[in-house]
């Protein structure tokens, strides 16, 4: 006999693929599973992303970002800078990887001591410590 490899065919359906079954049974499966497949599509595509798709052509075509959006992404850019210097800090120190400058321990020190998640601005003496690091 045949191998399921070689009797059976792979169908693509949107993103998924199924595999069809032998001959007579394969035209009356496969076309239920393709409606019932379809319908389900359907379904997620009228729930998924309607709301993001509005922000994103207001945005490109028209008002752009309100005044809050930017000051809530500005504020996320800021904890991201001292997330990832802290990231680099810890790894730093995990690996044994000294600082060029040894004053710039003292500094990965004070960056590191920063609770990230409260960062509401990008002030002295941070922005030079991070710049020297």
């Amino acid at each position: 006999g045949r191998s399921l490899a070689q009797s059976a065919s792979a169908v693509r359906l949107g993103a998924s693929f199924l595999l069809a079954p032998p001959a007579p049974v394969a035209p009356t499966l496969y076309r239920f599973l393709a409606e019932r497949a379809s319908s389900r599509a359907g379904q997620r595509t009228g729930e998924s992303g309607k709301s993001t798709f509005i922000k994103q052509m207001r945005i490109i075509h028209g008002s752009g970002y309100s005044e809050e959006d930017k000051r809530g992404f500005i504020r996320l850019v800021y904890q991201n800078v001292f997330m990832a210097m802290q990231a680099m800090i810890r790894a730093m120190d995990t690996l044994g990887i000294p600082y060029g400058d040894p004053s710039n321990d003292d500094k990965g020190n004070v960056v590191r001591a920063i609770d990230y998640e409260s960062v509401t601005s990008f002030e002295e003496p941070y922005v030079s410590y991070i710049k020297d690091l």
